[in-house]
C-alpha cells in the first residue's frame, strides 16, 4: 500500500512538474524577419499603385519593373535564409515560398502583358491575403513574446 501511494505520489509530481514546462510548437518572434516582411509588404503596396496608375502606358512595361522583381526576390532569399536558420519556422518558410510562387506567377503574367485592371486587381487582393496572413502570425508571435 505504501510503495502504491509513492508511486501514486511520484506519478502526480511527475505530471505536475512537465505540465509546467513550456512547449513550444512554433519559432519565437523575430523583430528583423518581422521589419523584412513589412518593408516587402511596403514595397508591394507601392509597385501595384504604380501599376494601376500605368495601366496601357508605355511605363507599365515589364522592363520598367525588372528592378522591382530582382529585389523583391533578393529579399525573399534573405527571408528564406533567415527562417531556416531559426528553429520551428516551419509555417513561416510556407508563407515565404507562397509568396515567391506569387511573385513569381505575377512576373510571368507582366511579361505576356495585363489584358486589364481586373487582372492587377485579382493578383493585388492574392498578396495582400498573403501579407495579412504572414503579418497576423507575426503579430501573434510579438504578443505571446510580450
Amino acid at each position: 500500500m505504501i510503495i502504491n501511494i509513492r508511486s501514486f505520489s511520484f506519478f502526480f509530481a511527475f505530471i505536475f512538474l512537465f505540465s509546467c514546462s513550456e512547449i513550444r510548437l512554433i519559432q519565437e518572434y523575430d523583430a528583423v524577419s518581422d521589419n523584412k516582411i513589412n518593408s516587402l509588404q511596403e514595397k508591394t503596396s507601392r509597385f501595384f499603385v504604380k501599376l494601376n496608375r500605368t495601366f496601357g502606358l508605355p511605363e507599365n512595361k515589364y522592363d520598367k519593373y525588372i528592378d522591382f522583381y530582382d529585389d523583391f526576390k533578393s529579399d525573399i532569399h534573405i527571408l528564406e535564409i533567415r527562417t531556416r536558420s531559426i528553429e520551428k519556422t516551419n509555417i513561416t518558410q510556407q508563407q515565404i515560398t507562397s509568396l515567391l510562387t506569387q511573385v513569381n506567377s505575377l512576373e510571368a503574367l507582366h511579361k505576356s502583358g495585363f489584358k486589364n485592371k481586373e487582372e492587377i486587381i485579382l493578383v493585388e487582393s492574392a498578396f495582400d491575403n498573403t501579407f495579412t496572413a504572414i503579418l497576423q502570425l507575426q503579430q501573434a508571435l510579438k504578443n505571446k513574446r510580450n
